[in-house]
């Protein structure tokens, strides 16, 4: 364990050494957005107005809300579906800077508020969360901070923390040292090595307007947790379950985005399942997964409606 938080902290020095370097000492053109004028996330609204239930999807990277259409065309007919980005990922809003992850948590939630505020009666849902990536990442952020906001959180194959073996963490260190350094290189360069990664992983959910789109501005939540990795490393660490989770991995992978801590303390929790499927990083690229998530989440609804 100790080798594995000495990887970690060497990667955040070099990080944030590098991040240091780059934003005091070049002089950068000024964002197009300040973020302090960014109120609410982009998003898309469909579905049934009149429901019980909100159901609030959180892409990951490299995706964008299309990730989520072939779910929603189906969940929607029943349910209440808000799809949510982030800048960047999103033509609206455009940050050379991004932000951090504890802000778009933040603005999640004013992004879902605002939302309820502006249904004919205000209504209030019960809100489910269902993410993959970093926006799993967002929702175990998010149940921390808002404890007893959400009823329940689907998250797909991120979890807390990865497996301490050395091959793992080391494989883990260098994709997102990667994708950082090319958050901070920017430029043609940039871009072109965050499209070499994104060919090369095989990436699930992407248009074909996506794909033209991608480039290293895309790349800041890992700059951010590396930049940031003494606050996430206390958050990994003292992470707990405030709210049901049911967590479905896929099998087929290199190694896990999670580890066996992270998976016990679900394994203890009355209403948290844990469902590993044959799937790689992209659990619902195969119709037959996603069908299977689909069906989670309405059995889950229907539990939690009988409470």
């Amino acid at each position: 364990m100790k080798y594995v938080n000495a990887i970690y902290l060497i990667l955040a020095v070099a990080i944030f050494g590098a991040s240091y370097l780059v934003y005091f000492k070049i002089i950068e053109s000024p964002d197009t957005i300040k973020r302090s004028e960014i109120k609410i996330l982009p998003y898309e609204l469909t579905g049934k107005k009149d429901s019980e239930f909100l159901l609030i999807f959180l892409h990951g990277f490299p995706n964008t809300l299309r990730m989520w259409d072939g779910m929603i065309k189906t969940l929607e007919k029943e349910y209440y579906c808000l799809n949510i980005s982030y800048p960047n990922f999103s033509e609206k809003i455009q940050l050379k800077w991004g932000l951090d992850l504890k802000d778009i948590v933040d603005l999640i939630k004013e992004t879902v508020d605002y939302v309820e505020k502006n249904t004919p009666d205000e209504r209030k849902y019960k809100k489910i969360i269902i993410s993959h990536d970093w926006g799993a990442f967002f929702a175990y952020l998010f149940s921390q901070k808002y404890e007893n906001y959400l009823t329940y959180m689907l998250t797909i194959d991120v979890g807390i923390g990865i497996e301490n073996k050395f091959k793992d963490t080391l494989s883990t260190v260098a994709y997102q040292s990667y994708l950082a350094a090319n958050f901070l290189l920017g430029g043609p360069i940039g871009k072109f090595f965050t499209k070499l990664f994104v060919r090369m992983s095989n990436s699930y959910g992407l248009s074909e307007e996506d794909k033209e789109r991608i480039n290293s501005s895309w790349n800041y939540p890992y700059y951010y947790f590396w930049k940031n990795f003494l606050y996430y490393k206390k958050f990994r660490d003292n992470f707990k379950v405030t709210t049901p989770i049911t967590y479905v991995y896929g099998t087929q992978k290199p190694f896990h985005f999670h580890n066996e801590k992270f998976l016990n303390k679900l394994r203890i929790c009355d209403d948290c399942d844990i469902h590993s499927v044959d799937a790689d990083h992209w659990v619902m690229r195969h119709h037959q997964n996603a069908e299977f998530l689909i069906n989670l989440i309405k059995n889950k609804i229907k539990y939690f409606m009988n409470r």
